[in-house]
């Protein structure tokens, strides 16, 4: 488990720094545990659409075969928006 790994890592004198969801790192204790948060949670919502809108336009874009300009972007990027 992930868990079994850090502790190997950490009795072998390295430093191990975590990041993740609450979800996930709850299962590591840590006298040294910390959260950042947000004031504004939508923020992770609009990063995730931003994510998953990019990939999507940039499949898009590999399947052209015409050259990728500043307007086949925004217009590949309208077209994913308008699909979701």
């Amino acid at each position: 488990s992930d868990s079994s790994i850090i502790e190997k890592m950490r009795e072998a004198g390295m430093n191990v720094l975590l990041e993740g969801r609450e979800q996930t790192v709850n299962y590591v204790s840590s006298p040294f545990r910390y959260s950042l948060t947000l004031s504004d949670s939508s923020i992770i919502g609009k990063r995730r659409v931003a994510q998953m809108l990019g990939a999507t336009a940039f499949q898009k874009l590999q399947e052209e075969e015409e050259e990728v300009t500043p307007t086949a972007i925004l217009e590949t990027l309208n077209s994913c928006l308008s699909e979701l």
